[in-house]
């Protein structure tokens, strides 16, 4: 099934939290790490058949709930976000800033490119579109559906990161962007070292590689028998531990 689910005894039992319909689900989810209750999901109509398929629709948009996920409210446009009845939307990926949990992004896709970066700096309630001149479109090739993912600096909430085709980074808050294809392309995986939030692990099609600058520069490519990194964990009781 289709939908947002949440377990109360460590996952023994789960319970349907958030249902929009069957062909849309939760691909992302924020947690405001100051109150638990307060979260975000972005829901995605996709189907994908053997004779057809679509990556956008009317259903897919961010919902909020203010109660640990026992009843949950849609995100209108009006709020500044694009409409997914007047407009393709497919993926959204979410990110929050750790030292500002007020300060959340939202990257619009519409199955294809990059719509553009949305910022809320009140949970929700407002957005602005961050990214005017649609740079981060010149990294994305054609199928962002299959990336979507914004991270936010651990203790800078004006750097950002956008895992594409393209690598792309931004200091001021997503008004401008660079693009980065030097290590890899198809980047999907993004972990901070909790004790030096500018030291960086990247994950993507041809390995992993590390940032020592919160990825301004990045070092030789580590050499591990095996390609596509898609996640990156950390051991939170021990920072030098990553899987």
């Amino acid at each position: 099934q289709r939908g947002l689910y949440k377990s109360t005894d460590a996952g023994v039992t789960w319970t349907q939290s958030l249902f929009i319909s069957d062909s849309t689900g939760a691909i992302d989810i924020i947690m405001d790490p100051s109150n638990p209750d307060n979260m975000m999901a972005a829901m995605w109509e996709r189907v994908r058949r053997p004779t057809s398929s679509h990556l956008y629709g009317p259903s897919s948009g961010i919902y909020i709930t203010i109660n640990g996920g026992n009843s949950w409210q849609e995100i209108s446009p009006a709020s500044g976000l694009p409409d997914p009845v007047a407009q393709d939307v497919g993926r959204i990926g979410l990110a929050l800033s750790p030292v500002n949990p007020d300060i959340v992004y939202a990257l619009y896709t519409d199955g294809y490119n990059i719509i553009s970066l949305f910022k809320s700096t009140d949970f929700g309630n407002s957005w602005i579109d961050v990214d005017p001149y649609r740079e981060l479109q010149d990294g994305d090739n054609g199928f962002s559906w299959y990336f979507g993912q914004v991270r936010v600096h651990p203790t800078n909430p004006d750097i950002l990161y956008v895992l594409d085709v393209a690598f792309m980074r931004s200091s001021n808050g997503g008004n401008n962007w660079t693009e980065n294809y030097q290590m890899h392309v198809d980047h999907h995986a993004l972990a901070f070292n909790p004790t030096n939030p500018d030291n960086l692990i990247l994950g993507y099609d041809g390995g992993i590689n590390i940032s020592n600058d919160a990825g301004v520069n990045w070092g030789p490519h580590i050499q591990i028998p095996a390609t596509q990194f898609y996640e990156i964990g950390l051991d939170a009781n021990n920072s030098l531990a990553y899987y």
